[in-house]
């Protein structure tokens, strides 16, 4: 199989596990839907995802308990049965380990500091601050219209760890586009070929949504660049993996990436990877290269365009 095949498999997988998380999961069941030795699937899911199928699942599972915590007042005991935890104390070890803390503290820290954030908001929000946006440390709000959207770390609908960050319209009216993204130098990437992956759920995208990379020479001159236009997210999604995959060339300046929302509704992003992959993986570039002729052409006007 391809790497292209694999990754399809492997999203297919993402998506089955994110619908039983509140039930028994084998590896076997997951590699029989893929129709591959549960030894082979073991290996490709962890190539693609970075974690084995187990630890992946405990993290979700993890993950969607830490969001009941922060926002629901319901028995920790509860929470830890419906996400297969055998008892309370098997849960808190495993929720400390992953977010050194115990699940009452927690719900404790993250309901006072949620409450303080939506105070803020409400309160004390000024409309310089509404345009910029209050979003996640080293990433920048942008596009057309950043007015009609807003984003902010959310710690209630979370992928893996503790927050994620969220890009949603202001307004059933919003025009344009918005997006979350950040942008480095290329010095220490140039001359190979890197893929942006991502978790994104969406909640009522009404025209599309996704992720986007674009990679600058000098002037800024656009060398590479995918923002998935042609497999737009549109609808409402649960969390599931999306990748670009493009070349960085020697002569590039800067690597901007990030998610973009066209329109009315919201967007999740977490688990961002940006890793160097091999010459196997296709690239996702969709900017056109220019194609100079050998030879001066049609010197004196007679040639007949080609409108074919």
């Amino acid at each position: 199989m391809t790497y292209t095949e694999d990754a399809a498999d492997v999203l297919r997988v993402v998506d089955w596990i994110e619908s039983r998380l509140k039930e028994e999961i084998l590896l076997e069941d997951a590699a029989r839907l893929v129709s591959v030795s549960k030894y082979h699937f073991h290996r490709m899911f962890h190539a693609h995802i970075g974690m084995p199928l187990a630890g992946y699942i405990r993290q979700r599972r993890l993950a969607n308990a830490a969001g009941e915590l922060a926002v629901t007042e319901r028995r920790i005991l509860d929470i830890a049965l419906e996400y297969t935890f055998e008892s309370q104390a098997a849960f808190t070890r495993a929720f400390k380990r992953a977010y050194r803390m115990s699940p009452g503290q927690y719900r404790r820290y993250f309901a006072s500091f949620m409450e303080g954030a939506t105070h803020y908001l409400k309160e004390e929000e000024t409309m310089e601050n509404r345009k910029q946006g209050n979003g996640p440390a080293g990433w920048m709000l942008a596009g057309s219209h950043p007015g009609d959207y807003e984003t902010a770390v959310d710690y209630a609908t979370v992928h893996r760890g503790k927050g994620s960050g969220r890009l949603q319209s202001r307004s059933a009216s919003a025009g344009g586009f918005a997006t979350l993204m950040q942008s480095f130098r290329s010095t220490h990437y140039r001359g190979r070929r890197y893929e942006l992956s991502a978790f994104i759920k969406t909640e009522g995208v009404a025209e599309w949504c996704g992720i986007w990379m674009r990679v600058d020479g000098k002037g800024e001159e656009v060398l590479q660049f995918d923002n998935m236009n042609n497999r737009p997210i549109a609808g409402t999604k649960a969390w599931s993996r999306y990748s670009i995959v493009l070349d960085v060339p020697e002569e590039s300046e800067s690597v901007a990436f990030g998610v973009l929302l066209n329109g009315p509704g919201k967007v999740w992003i977490d688990s961002v990877r940006f890793e160097e992959v091999g010459p196997d993986v296709p690239s996702t570039n969709m900017e056109e290269p220019v194609v100079l002729p050998e030879h001066p052409t049609n010197l004196d006007f007679e040639a007949i365009l080609d409108e074919g």
